[in-house]
């Protein structure tokens, strides 16, 4: 073992008996869901949460892989596994006592987003329960909302980049995204110079916070180390850092 490698190693390991973690303590997964995690072109796995995590990780010595998974499989083993982190986790009143939560990493607001030459008019989400078909992300907590709220109209999808493509087409009437994952659908709509002339957001129906959510069974010094790590690097102003480095190169919709 080259002698970099073999410190590299022995650090993690005396990190990890500080924190009285072992090694490989902890499952963690995420999905693909920029600009929070994400594959860049050249294969690695970026975003403003992925930052956060790994930086937690390098406070306490974790060297815990991050696993990129569909969001159902992420979310079926923090149901079901110990010692199981899955990023980012909408940190909803109906979540609140299933899981153990860390952060939050960042706000998010929920938005419905519609063509702009449709001319259309929300105020609320009665207005919204009018529409012929709004699309969302299969087993998304958006779409779980908006089934508790009534709505019959909404149009499943298993892969949410496919949602402007069918508002574009006219097989839906708006797509529900948010203010920080609809830019990056701009940034990959390839056939428009400009998607905010051609799409806007119609209606704003929540804002939410992102957290960590730790498995209810995750040993209790894993959670409470993740958190006073998170809680250390925000005081000193890194993860504000990250948090500012993201935002400031994501264009907000209109």
């Amino acid at each position: 073992m080259k002698p970099w490698i073999r410190k590299t190693v022995l650090s993690s390991l005396i990190s990890l008996w500080l924190f009285n973690l072992p090694v490989h303590a902890l499952s963690i997964y995420t999905e693909e869901s920029p600009p929070g995690s994400f594959i860049t072109p050249d294969g690695k796995l970026s975003g403003i949460s992925v930052e956060i995590v790994r930086m937690i990780q390098k406070e306490l010595g974790d060297i815990s892989p991050i696993q990129l998974v569909l969001w159902k499989d992420g979310y079926y083993k923090l149901e079901t596994q110990p010692d199981t982190m899955l990023f980012s986790t909408t940190r909803t009143p109906e979540r609140e006592k299933l899981f153990h939560w860390v952060g939050p990493l960042f706000e998010v607001q929920w938005l419905l987003i519609a063509q702009k030459s449709a001319g259309l008019k929300i105020n609320s989400l009665e207005d919204a329960k009018k529409l012929t078909k709004i699309g969302t992300y299969h087993d998304d907590a958006r779409e779980k909302f908006l089934i508790r709220s009534g709505f019959k109209n909404l149009y499943s999808v298993k892969k949410a980049k496919q949602l402007p493509m069918l508002l574009h087409r006219g097989r839906i009437d708006a797509f529900v995204s948010t203010n920080l994952g609809v830019s990056n659908i701009w940034s990959k709509f390839y056939f428009a110079k400009n998607p905010s002339d051609i799409f806007e957001t119609i209606f704003t129906f929540k804002t939410y916070s992102l957290y960590m959510a730790f498995s209810k069974t995750t040993n209790p010094k894993i959670i409470n180390n993740w958190q006073r790590a998170f809680d250390k690097l925000l005081k000193q102003g890194e993860i504000k850092q990250i948090r500012d480095k993201w935002f400031n190169k994501t264009t907000r919709p209109d």
